[in-house]
């Protein structure tokens, strides 16, 4: 009895520690995962203002050829 006692505190040990280590592993991820979105935010805005910029540009090319 005492040797079946000492195994299932053993497994209870192990699984806890298992979940322990899953749970810091999904904080982890969702450290991770939180990131990633802040830098495709970043790009997004990059994206918006460097298409601004082009469209921008490109207006001021057609009202320059059209003052020639």
């Amino acid at each position: 009895t005492t040797t079946l006692i000492d195994q299932l505190t053993k497994q209870l040990a192990d699984m806890q520690s298992w979940e322990t280590a899953s749970n810091e592993m999904d904080q982890m991820a969702d450290a991770e995962d939180l990131e990633w979105d802040r830098r495709l935010a970043n790009m997004d805005e990059l994206l918006r203002e460097s298409h601004a910029r082009h469209v921008a540009l490109k207006a001021r090319l057609a009202e320059s050829e059209q003052e020639r």
